[in-house]
């Protein structure tokens, strides 16, 4: 950060009679200012292209009730938003199985065994967008 400094100038008058010098006048609350701001001015930040693509992000949690358990099953998935409300979200899940949905609050059924892995990307139209995932775990019917 730059340092700013400022300088002040303080007048004092003077007559000399003859036999030496007298003191006239001292300074007072009238005499001149010099003007000088309250504070140092203030500079705008600069911001990166990742700080901007930071701004346009979604800040948003998925979750799973249950995450696991035995096939089939059915799975409801949740989203948190962080943050200010949205305005149109459009929501894309993709459940990991060949499936997808549109749903806020989609349930989906697993009827194999297995792991998958479950995304979901939401952006607005304001163009903006974010994306979040996890992982179910699917067993095989006892």
């Amino acid at each position: 950060m730059g340092k700013v400094t400022f300088m002040a100038l303080v007048l004092l008058a003077f007559s000399l009679p003859v036999g030496g010098a007298e003191k006239v006048a001292e300074p007072t609350d009238e005499s001149p200012k010099v003007n000088t701001p309250a504070k140092a001015p203030t500079v705008p930040p600069t911001l990166s292209a990742e700080d901007l693509e930071l701004l346009k992000k979604i800040i948003f949690t998925i979750e799973a009730e249950p995450d696991s358990g035995v096939a089939p099953l059915k799975v409801k998935f949740t989203v948190d938003l962080l943050g200010e409300e949205l305005k149109k979200p459009r929501f894309h899940w993709d459940f990991g199985d060949g499936t997808t949905s549109k749903e806020r609050s989609p349930t989906h059924t697993y009827k194999k065994p297995g792991e998958y892995k479950v995304t979901c990307r939401i952006d607005d139209v304001e163009d903006r967008w974010g994306r979040d995932e996890l992982t179910i775990f699917v067993d095989p019917a006892e």
